[in-house]
């Protein structure tokens, strides 16, 4: 279930990471400071999304970019119990 739930906020972490851009730069465009020129409202609150984004949605991806490799280094640390010793070995003779 956990890893259900790792893969799916991966996943949806760029759809997050649009959604604050595009509410930031409406929250810009009809913010009345910038009543009288409104494209540069939104340019302003698409720069002010881009940076909350790159804050929240980066750190997100950093940390499941953490537990992927996290995850190989668990499943190539346990001993494969089915494979047998290599035939190559030859014992000293005495």
């Amino acid at each position: 279930m956990n890893r259900f739930l790792f893969d799916t906020l991966t996943f949806l972490n760029g759809f997050i990471a649009v959604i604050i851009i595009l509410g930031a730069a409406v929250t810009g465009w009809s913010s009345p400071m910038f009543r009288g020129a409104p494209v540069m409202g939104g340019i302003a609150g698409a720069l002010v999304g881009i940076t909350m984004a790159a804050l929240v949605c980066g750190a997100i991806a950093f940390l499941a970019l953490i537990e992927r490799h996290l995850h190989t280094i668990a499943e190539k640390s346990q001993p494969d119990h089915g494979a047998a010793a290599p035939a190559t070995r030859q014992e000293p003779r005495m």
